[in-house]
């Protein structure tokens, strides 16, 4: 076996166990959303398609112009881990689901924070001495990084709304 595949394993088993954890839970409960979230949730649709569909184009304009800062499926890869991030924190941030309840937002805030050190961990082992930046622009390794961040991001913004929810109640 290969020792990338080695050093990584233990990561990957660690992130299906904690997916596989969230998602039985969430099965175990129903969710009903209103009227409100459900708009919310397709504003962040409208948002997050309109980031990638604009993205794309950029993209394609600099290809046009000559500047290959990443392979096509690198770029593709990151244009949509950004529009899927645009969507998970304006989700979070309108309260586009019910999920996002009290009892639970510290163990959310805490699995994307871990969720996004996991990732770049797992990035780091997957480098092996190689640059990020080649001469082909962005390796393939630059999208564990962006997930990373993304995770991060979606992180932060929910710890931004438990804050500014719990001011609000004060």
């Amino acid at each position: 076996m290969s020792e990338k595949f080695i050093n990584t394993l233990p990561f990957v088993i660690a992130g299906l166990a904690v997916l596989a954890l969230v998602f039985f839970r969430a099965k175990k409960q129903e969710k009903r959303y209103d009227e409100r979230q459900l708009l919310a949730r397709n504003a962040a649709f409208k948002t997050a398609f309109f980031t990638l569909a604009g993205y794309c184009v950029v993209c394609a304009f600099l290809n046009m112009l000559g500047v290959n800062w990443a392979l096509t499926a690198t770029q593709m890869f990151l244009g949509a881990i950004l529009s899927i991030g645009v969507f998970a924190c304006l989700c979070l941030y309108r309260d586009a689901f019910f999920d996002f309840a009290k009892k639970n937002q510290k163990l959310y805030i805490f699995e994307m924070m871990a969720f996004s050190v996991i990732q770049v961990i797992g990035g780091v082992g997957m480098l092996h001495g190689q640059p990020i930046w080649g001469e082909e622009g962005l390796s393939f390794v630059s999208i564990v990084f962006a997930t990373a961040l993304c995770f991060f991001a979606v992180g932060v913004t929910a710890a931004i709304k438990t804050y500014t929810d719990a001011r609000q109640e004060d």
